[in-house]
């Protein structure tokens, strides 16, 4: 039961950290309009999260190794809320995301580590791959909860421009990727039962992932095509994360993990 708890709280702690990337996009037309934002408004809100969670990810790393892990995620989950309250005007919405960007990495930077901490070697796959599934969940709810049918990202941007499908046959697209994740995340251990070692499934995985990026382009006109490519890479990264995390923070010192978890963040 304590493990099911543990596990619940991690999958929603790495919710929270992707959640707060993923609703971003759907939301920007709504904002700029409810707002009269500009140009200059919708870049710093765009950057002001990634800018300094990158530098946050690679300076926390050493605090959360000397001072814990399970501080840093308590910390990083009330902060992360408060931040999500209703801002008056764009300015106030700015500020948050920033804030946003100083607390919700250290979320990002506690739970895998403390996964290889805290349970055994044959089910942290298991565990790390449930939770990065909680990363494809995010996708999905910030596709249906956020009034969709706009423009979500920059691969969808790209796709816009280019006339590849509607709206709501992007709404499909980020749908069926999002699903293919969950899906990848939470049957990794099974398809790595079926390799000698982790290395050759990543191997295998990465070049899947280097042939859907690299058809991209070339089928800029088939939005199933697209569909079909986009959730290829969903798949990936859904199911690589999951074994570099455990075979990565299993070669390091325990002193040491919140530190590499946040280099690998940034």
């Amino acid at each position: 039961m304590r493990n099911r708890g543990l596990i619940a709280v991690f999958c929603i702690c790495y919710f929270v950290v992707n959640f707060n990337i993923s609703f971003i996009y759907p939301m920007l037309p709504s904002l700029q309009q409810h707002f009269a934002a500009n140009e200059h408004h919708i870049a710093l809100l765009l950057g002001a999260f990634p800018f300094i969670a990158f530098i946050c990810n690679l300076l926390y790393g050493p605090f959360i190794d000397k001072y814990g892990k399970k501080k840093f995620i308590l910390i990083g989950s009330v902060l992360s809320y408060a931040g999500s309250i209703f801002s008056p005007n764009i300015e106030s919405l700015i500020a948050f995301r920033i804030l946003s960007g100083f607390f919700v990495p250290m979320m990002g930077a506690t739970i895998f580590p403390l996964i290889v901490e805290l349970f055994e070697d044959e089910r942290r796959l298991f565990v790390t791959g449930i939770v990065q599934g909680a990363a494809s969940l995010a996708q999905l709810l910030a596709l249906f909860g956020l009034s969709v049918f706009v423009v979500f990202g920059m691969y969808a941007y790209w796709l816009t421009k280019n006339g590849t499908g509607d709206s709501y046959q992007l709404a499909i697209l980020f749908m069926f990727s999002g699903i293919t994740g969950l899906i990848a995340s939470t049957t990794i251990t099974r398809i790595s039962k079926l390799f000698a070692r982790p290395g050759n499934v990543m191997v295998l995985i990465l070049l899947v992932a280097i042939v859907s990026v690299l058809f991209m382009p070339l089928f800029a006109d088939y939005i199933i095509l697209q569909t079909l490519l986009f959730s290829l890479f969903s798949w990936v990264r859904s199911s690589i994360n999951p074994l570099i995390f455990v075979e990565v923070y299993k070669m390091a010192d325990i002193n040491e993990r919140g530190t590499l978890n946040g280099v690998m963040n940034a």
